[in-house]
């Protein structure tokens, strides 16, 4: 195959799906697809799309998912490329690391460098740290942002629709309801994630520190401004390091 070729990567998350298309190893562009996706979405969606529409032909997908039933839609697919935890050349991994977290690590060190602390804003909120020697040393999960507001608003009988703009920074101090139950999510979730980075510091100091995932940007944005010894330290938003990651291997799969 010549470099140049086109193809597409997809990470089917939690929630949505996630696309990248390719030339050879460079992006050309993103973006993602939320659930519900019908059976016959491979068969409709690809050939017709207004992001694909530029193929000729069915091109090849490299497919990582976490969610089983999302992933037998595609075991049919006639190009397709399944990525397993064990194509992902991360060491001392344990066998239930989600492929997303291995992918966006592998990801994240290819391009930015080793060792790296990889926090993923998602459904769930992850960190992921690996070392120098590209060994897998440890992670955190706990619920994301719009999960614990969710679990908030089911559970609770006095509390329905809430529906926060996490876009803005709350002020720490609410003065209703709804906006001490966002203080008390974000504020604490950045505690945490303060916590974890300082001790990840303290064995990897010259660790870079990357932020990904639909919350990303809103957490690194918070970090910077409540910690401010944050903006020396090489922190990094990149959205697209688990498509990076998959490049990479498709990359040294090929030669």
């Amino acid at each position: 195959m010549d470099d140049q070729d086109q193809w597409l990567a997809l990470n089917i998350g939690n929630t949505h799906y996630y696309w990248a298309r390719f030339q050879g190893q460079k992006l050309i562009k993103s973006w993602k697809q939320p659930y519900p996706i019908t059976a016959s979405f491979q068969q409709s969606y690809l050939p017709n799309s207004e992001h694909l529409a530029e193929f000729e032909s069915l091109p090849w997908l490299w497919l990582a998912s976490v969610v089983p039933q999302e992933t037998e839609k595609w075991l049919n697919y006639s190009h397709l490329k399944l990525l397993n935890l064990s194509d992902v050349p991360l060491a001392n991994c344990y066998p239930s690391l989600g492929i997303d977290r291995a992918l966006g690590a592998w990801g994240a060190g290819v391009k930015y460098g080793w060792p790296i602390l990889l926090i993923d804003g998602g459904t769930a909120l992850t960190l992921t740290g690996v070392d120098a020697q590209r060994q897998f040393q440890g992670g955190v999960i706990l619920p994301g942002l719009g999960l614990m507001t969710q679990s908030l608003a089911t559970q609770t009988a006095a509390l329905r629709n809430l529906n926060f703009d996490w876009q803005t920074l709350p002020p720490l101090w609410g003065n209703d309801t709804p906006s001490a139950i966002q203080s008390g999510i974000f504020w604490t979730v950045l505690g945490g994630l303060d916590l974890f980075i300082q001790d990840w510091l303290k064995t990897y100091p010259t660790s870079q520190i990357i932020f990904t995932g639909g919350d990303g940007e809103f957490l690194k944005s918070g970090l910077l401004k409540w910690q401010p010894q944050y903006l020396d330290l090489p922190c990094h938003l990149d959205p697209n390091v688990i498509f990076l990651g998959i490049a990479a291997i498709r990359q040294k799969n090929r030669y």
